[in-house]
């Protein structure tokens, strides 16, 4: 707890930082943040989620690009939660942010089948306006 303590004195925002937090043993901060960020935009439910320790999303082909996302999880009902954070305005941002989320969605219908598969959420947390 004491190394999490630390990390709190740090801007949140600051990628590194952020990754730590959201990665730290305590999981507790990544839960509480995913649902007050849920709650937020009407979300009714307790999100329950465990965290999914790769961050890497899964290539297709050996020479494709790798992806690691910033925090990936999933949830008792098969939900998968990507959240990342991006403190520069940058075009591409948006495009490769759809990309992750297609990505996960994907290989979920290629491992677990299209009738198992349930919904998936990005949380982009963006220091510009995201929807310009």
């Amino acid at each position: 707890m004491n190394k999490l303590k630390n990390i709190m004195e740090y801007n949140p925002r600051n990628d590194f930082i952020f990754k730590k937090i959201m990665a730290s043993e305590n999981v507790k901060i990544a839960k509480y943040f995913t649902d007050v960020i849920l709650k937020f935009h009407g979300f009714e439910e307790t999100i329950n989620f465990e965290p999914i320790l790769n961050h890497l999303l899964p290539r297709e082909h050996p020479n494709e690009k790798i992806r690691k996302v910033d925090f990936l999880a999933k949830d008792g009902y098969n939900r998968k939660f990507i959240i990342e954070m991006q403190q520069r305005d940058e075009y591409f941002f948006r495009i490769r942010s759809q990309g992750y989320l297609d990505k996960l969605f994907s290989y979920s219908v290629d491992t677990e089948g299209y009738e198992k598969v349930n919904t998936h959420f990005l949380i982009s947390l963006v220091n510009f306006d995201f929807c310009k």
